[in-house]
């Protein structure tokens, strides 16, 4: 697909059995939770690879692939992805610091969309439609376009987190 113009970021959790997936985990075990947490990481890896030029592919992990299923894999994938180690101890501290990273990133202000990995189903279509509708979002200064789930959540968001009120 041609003509995309945002930055994708993947926010992810290394999938280390019995850190990843852990409430998933009770019902089926550590193991099978890590193996689905790195089948969902690779197809929404597939995903943005799908309609997302190189240089406009980020992921923010936390954790070590080296430890962690399909790591070699996942690793292997990653050649052409800008990777952030994700800093904070909570997952918001970790999320806001992924997007100043990102946000700190000089002479890139395309807009951003952001999506998890518990959404394997994505398509490069769905963050495709996301990336143009924050295209016209941002337009409107600090409109925010959401990829709403069926179960009431969402799965893409592109944020416009800088605050341009203060220097």
């Amino acid at each position: 697909m041609s003509g995309f113009a945002a930055r994708v970021l993947v926010v992810a959790k290394s999938p280390v059995a019995g850190l990843s997936k852990t409430r998933l985990a009770t019902a089926v075990g550590d193991a099978q939770a890590a193996a689905l947490a790195a089948a969902a990481l690779l197809d929404s890896l597939d995903a943005v690879e799908s309609v997302s030029p190189a240089d406009t592919r980020i992921l923010a992990l936390s954790g070590d692939l080296r430890a962690a299923v399909d790591g070699d894999e996942i690793a292997a994938r990653l050649t052409d992805w800008r990777v952030l180690t994700q800093r904070g101890t909570t997952f918001a501290e970790r999320l806001v610091n992924a997007h100043h990273d990102v946000a700190d990133t000089p002479g890139d202000d395309a807009p951003l969309v952001q999506i998890g990995t518990d959404t394997p189903q994505i398509t490069g279509r769905d963050l495709a439609d996301l990336a143009a509708a924050v295209d016209v979002a941002s337009s409107r200064s600090g409109h925010v376009a959401l990829g709403p789930a069926t179960d009431g959540g969402w799965w893409g968001w592109p944020p416009e987190l800088r605050d341009t009120s203060t220097p």
